[in-house]
């Protein structure tokens, strides 16, 4: 039985790790929105008020969506939702189903993609910032910093350069607050709605539950978790000795820090040495029509966008893929109705919107706009939709070999 692959590379490892800190500490802690019955409700409910990457539970999938402002994909049920009030295809924001194998605590039961509550306001990587930026991030608790300070390698093979052991050096900053003038910020609230529910209940937690708490919680998540990186990273050791750092009384603020140390390994491949195990084949029908007949790699259709002659002058483009200067387009393009006796020329934006314009038959062809796939262009006679002729490279996958992709000898 072949080996699982280690997806540390120790040209990125720092990153990789810290990354996964961040991402593993978020989706476990993070503040949720309320929960919603069914993906309608997700869609329709109001998104323009809330923050990018909020999250927020949907009882009918069981699992946690985050809002991703960054995200223009095309709506795909359950997996990519877009509100409703985010209906122009021009604007951002889609609500991003969640999967993750991570537990929170040695429970197998308890995906962090599938915990319907949380209370940090802010999870990210500590750089370092200044007065300004932590002001910012202080603003947002309670909150989690992740720090990496430092690394340590030693050889565990007999060939210099080839496996070694990689130990990171984390530190979790912890940022409570709790106004009340007792001990709240460190114990956390007693008092009603405010109160620990404790470890065994299903009562929702959204709130600060003190600084203490948080260091117990960090301490109980991370303690042998894999961050979902192994079988480069082993576990997480919670060893160390945890402090206090920073105490305003005036404010109530508190803040801690908890070190963290990451035990993985690296295994700098000889890669001339390497050979593929086995290689499968996936034909594809491709054309490198633009550019004197060289493919685009940066700029070509992967899937769809196209349209097939047929009667009348109604038609839809095909659900596609493709790349607009390298970067991944998905959209599943509305009706359009074609003008008569011309030829409908057809350009792609990065957004996924197609922008139509039209000439006589066999007439020059229109500016492009900038930034655009030119795809090609649609012809009709008085009636119907006669020819669809594709001008951009293109790489599909072909039709007429259903058993793709097969295995070489």
């Amino acid at each position: 039985m072949a080996s699982a692959v280690n997806p540390l590379d120790i040209r990125t490892a720092v990153s990789q790790v810290q990354q996964a800190l961040v991402d593993c500490i978020d989706l476990a802690f993070r503040f949720r929105y309320p929960a919603v019955d069914t993906i309608e409700e997700l869609r329709t409910a109001e998104s323009l008020q809330l923050p990018d990457r909020a999250l927020r539970f949907v009882n009918e999938e069981g699992c946690v969506y985050r809002l991703v402002y960054a995200s223009r994909l095309a709506q795909t049920l359950p997996y990519v939702v877009q509100p409703t009030d985010r209906n122009d295809t021009t604007a951002g924001g889609r609500w991003i189903r969640q999967s993750s194998s991570v537990t929170l605590g040695p429970d197998y039961r308890r995906l962090i993609s599938r915990v319907k509550t949380g209370y940090a306001r802010a999870i990210q990587a500590y750089e370092g910032e200044e007065d300004k930026a932590l002001e910012r991030i202080y603003g947002q608790r309670p909150a989690f910093l992740v720090e990496w300070v430092g690394d340590e390698l030693a050889l565990r093979s007999y060939i210099p350069g080839a496996i070694y052991e990689y130990d990171f050096d984390f530190v979790i900053h912890c940022l409570s607050q709790n106004l009340r003038p007792g001990q709240e910020a460190l114990y956390g609230s007693d008092y009603d709605g405010e109160r620990d529910p404790g470890q065994y209940s299903t009562e929702p937690r959204t709130n600060d539950p003190g600084l203490y708490r948080m260091i117990g919680d960090i301490r109980y998540f991370l303690a042998g978790n894999a961050l979902g990186l192994a079988p480069g990273v082993k576990f997480c050791d919670i060893q160390g000795r945890g402090q206090i750092t920073e105490r305003n009384l005036a404010q109530r603020v508190f803040t801690a820090e908890v070190p963290i140390k990451v035990r993985a390994s690296v295994h700098i491949v000889d890669e001339d040495l390497v050979s593929p195990i086995e290689v499968w084949i996936q034909r594809q029908d491709t054309n490198a029509i633009a550019d004197g007949g060289a493919f685009d790699a940066s700029n070509y259709v992967a899937e769809g966008y196209r349209i097939a002659p047929q009667s009348g002058l109604v038609a839809s483009p095909t659900p596609g893929v493709a790349y607009i200067l390298g970067e991944l387009v998905t959209s599943e393009p509305g009706q359009w109705t074609f003008e008569a006796n011309a030829d409908t020329y057809r350009d792609l934006f990065p957004t996924g919107q197609i922008f139509y314009q039209s000439v006589e038959v066999n007439g020059d062809a229109p500016e492009q706009p900038p930034r655009t796939l030119r795809l090609g262009y649609t012809r009709t006679d008085a009636n119907n939709i006669t020819d669809d002729v594709m001008l951009c490279s293109y790489s599909v996958d072909s039709g007429a070999n259903p058993g793709d992709p097969f295995k070489a000898a």
